[in-house]
């Protein structure tokens, strides 16, 4: 890979305060590979570091659109962005519809006092 490794590892405690590896999201070859060039990532995608090499190019031209990723680092990083970025969808362990309170309301006016109590 001509891609420069970061100059320290990368970690987002932001998004993914336990780890990359440790989320379910990525793999763990994925993990290391946004450890270890996450910060060259970034610089190159905020334009602070200036493309060096065809990958690298290659890599400014993904993150503008403009061409397809080939490579797997091209290809996490991605996958990174989206899930580090966009809103994220909540599902509860409770799927089922909501009671009507209403409903119940009218069940209680129609019983009489006599439902509740025999004599």
């Amino acid at each position: 890979m001509s891609i420069r490794l970061g100059h320290k590892a990368y970690y987002d405690f932001v998004k993914f305060p336990r780890g990359f590896n440790k989320t379910g999201d990525f793999t763990l070859k994925e993990a290391d590979l946004l450890t270890l060039f996450g910060h060259t990532l970034v610089s190159l995608e905020q334009k602070q570091l200036e493309p060096m090499g065809s990958e690298e190019l290659h890599f400014v031209e993904v993150i503008s659109g403009l061409t397809e990723p080939q490579t797997l680092l091209e290809k996490v990083w991605l996958k990174y962005i989206k899930l580090a970025r966009c809103h994220r969808a909540f599902h509860g362990l409770c799927g089922g519809k909501k009671s009507q309170p209403s409903a119940i309301a009218d069940n209680d006016s129609e019983m009489s006092s006599d439902d509740y109590f025999d004599d």
